[in-house]
C-alpha cells in the first residue's frame, strides 16, 4: 500500500510518496520513498487569465472580423426580406 502527501504553495507543488517496506537487503525498516517537486504549476493556469484577456483585445480591434460580421449579417438580412 502506498501512502502520498501533497504540499501545495506558490512557488510549486511538492509531492511526497512512501512505498512498500524494501525487505530484500539492507536495513530493517527501511521504506521506498520518492519525492517529486514541481516548481509553479499553479502558474500555468494563471497564464491562461492574460492569454484570454489578449485574444478578447485582439478579437476586438481587427478589422477583419468585424466586417466579416456586417457582410454575413447583410447577407443573411437580405435573403429574409418579406414577400
Amino acid at each position: 500500500m502506498t501512502e502520498a502527501a501533497i504540499d501545495a504553495g506558490f512557488l510549486g507543488d511538492r509531492y511526497v510518496s512512501l512505498g512498500e517496506p524494501v525487505t530484500d537487503k539492507g536495513d530493517a525498516g527501511a521504506w521506498s520513498v520518492r519525492v517529486y517537486v514541481k516548481p509553479f504549476v499553479d502558474w500555468i493556469w494563471g497564464g491562461c487569465l492574460p492569454d484570454g484577456a489578449g485574444r478578447l483585445c485582439s478579437r476586438s480591434s481587427d478589422r477583419r472580423y468585424r466586417f466579416a460580421v456586417r457582410q454575413k449579417l447583410a447577407t443573411l438580412a437580405g435573403a429574409v426580406r418579406p414577400a
